[in-house]
């Protein structure tokens, strides 16, 4: 007899998960013990929200991943694990380069500047491809989802978010524009790109539309 997946059992592995991620970011597990210890934590607490911020997108992508999908499969499972994984290991730069940006961690040179860009990237892009195959599973015959479309721009929207960061990551490792910040600065396009693959999209669908509406009312 086959059994089903239990989508909720994995979405309650990954929640826990994810807070666990926030437990590494967190400012202080100890309460201050002197004004000085609860300066210190304050100083912090930007590079907390950084941070805390960027988990939050990231779960908000996670949570409507499950939010639009009925059925799991092996596949997706694996996916969503190698996503968890790398998300763990993603808190430490992300974490770092909080710090950093706001002055709370010791100066770095040009090129562990760069390979810092290039270890974040790194888990971006492996983070968001992840994603992207997960909606891609969706579109495979044996879940017959009704909302093909919005799996397949799903699909392609996080697999151009993830080659933003591979971009990153490019710039990062021929130390291209390092001094100003450029593999960073880079994220900042993903906004018009996604912006313009919508419109392209939303045209390629209305003209698929029309066709469909076409043939049938011939």
């Amino acid at each position: 007899m086959k059994y089903l997946h239990d989508k909720s059992r994995l979405q309650s592995i990954s929640d826990g998960m994810f807070a666990f991620a926030a437990t590494l970011i967190v400012v202080s597990l100890e309460v201050p013990k002197s004004f000085q210890d609860l300066e210190s934590m304050l100083t912090n607490l930007l590079s907390f929200a950084l941070s805390f911020f960027a988990l939050v997108l990231i779960w908000i992508t996670h949570y409507n991943y499950f939010r639009k999908i009925k059925k799991i499969d092996y596949i997706i499972i694996i996916l969503n694990f190698i996503l968890l994984f790398v998300l763990l290991l993603y808190v430490y730069p992300l974490k770092f380069l909080s710090n950093l940006s706001i002055g709370a961690t010791d100066k770095i040179n040009l090129s562990q500047f760069a390979k810092l860009w290039i270890w974040y990237g790194a888990g971006f892009v492996i983070m968001f491809i992840t994603t992207s195959l997960m909606y891609r599973r969706q579109l495979h015959e044996k879940f017959d989802t009704v909302i093909k479309s919005d799996m397949l721009y799903s699909a392609n929207h996080f697999l151009i978010i993830s080659m933003v960061g591979i971009i990153s990551i490019v710039l990062a490792y021929f130390e291209i524009g390092i001094k100003i910040g450029l593999p960073g600065f880079i994220y900042g396009s993903i906004g018009l790109f996604i912006f313009l693959y919508g419109k392209y999209h939303d045209k390629k669908y209305s003209e698929e539309k029309n066709e469909t509406q076409e043939v049938e009312n011939n």
